[in-house]
């Protein structure tokens, strides 16, 4: 895929699961897990300010970039990675979030297509259908605030995201207009674009909820949605329980 690069930013200080990206899970890190699933693609970086990360993917010899330490989500340490590396306006960056297991090629393709037909300031992100609102995974699934929902209307553009199960939300479930689906932590934006997002203001819901995309919906800018082939409701690392909880399930 032509001027496509992707960047993993990595950090060690994850208020949730401190060291998240160096724990370990048969023997192997989650960011080498992460890299191993990514690296079938020609341009692949691990950006951070971390010692320990640099130290750790060195070993299984990945690219990285080393970044500042004061960037505050992953688009602005993608930002500063995308400068590093003298990239073109127009090039293509995907951002993955390093605890977001089991991406599929088939999906990063699809971003990649989608910011191919827009030269505009879009933004591309993956989300997955969580299924029939009435059954009891559903329930069980909105009740977990580590879950990300996104609301996406008719022209599949997010319109909103969110984690707790609040009245907001609920009005949303009664919409017949929109689709509410499970947000995974991947993100297609022109270097043009990445540049222009990570010099916006922090929003204060952007604080409150800790979603860094809270800020561009409230700049108005324009994010749509590309949905998984089936429900898929992702292998995100949040928290100890879910660590165990992957290495229960033996899936790496």
């Amino acid at each position: 895929m032509k001027n496509l690069f992707i960047i993993v930013p990595a950090r060690l200080n994850s208020s949730r699961l401190p060291n998240k990206v160096l724990k370990k899970i048969n023997k192997k890190t989650l960011i080498q897990h992460i890299w191993e699933e990514l690296n079938k693609f020609p341009n692949v970086f691990i950006a951070t300010n971390s010692k320990k990360i640099k130290d750790e993917v060195k070993k299984f010899n990945a690219s990285v970039i080393t970044t500042k330490k004061t960037h505050i989500n992953g688009s602005e340490r993608c930002a500063e990675a995308a400068k590093n590396l003298n990239l073109d306006p127009y090039d293509i960056v995907i951002n993955i979030q390093c605890d977001e297991l089991k991406i599929k090629y088939s999906w990063i393709k699809k971003i990649y297509l989608e910011l191919s037909k827009s030269k505009s300031d879009v933004i591309v992100t993956l989300s997955s259908n969580l299924g029939h609102q009435n059954s009891q995974f559903w329930e069980k699934y909105n009740n977990d605030q580590s879950n990300v929902r996104v609301i996406i209307n008719k022209n599949n553009i997010a319109t909103e995201f969110m984690r707790a199960n609040n009245k907001f939300f609920q009005n949303f479930k009664k919409n017949e207009d929109v689709n509410i689906d499970h947000h995974l932590g991947v993100y297609g934006y022109r270097v043009k674009t990445l540049n222009k997002i990570s010099k916006l203001k922090v929003s204060l819901r952007e604080k409150k909820e800790k979603l860094e995309q809270l800020r561009w919906i409230e700049n108005k800018l324009q994010i749509k949605c590309v949905r998984t082939e089936k429900p898929h409701f992702g292998f995100s690392i949040n928290t100890k329980e879910d660590l165990e909880r992957l290495k229960k399930k033996n899936i790496l």
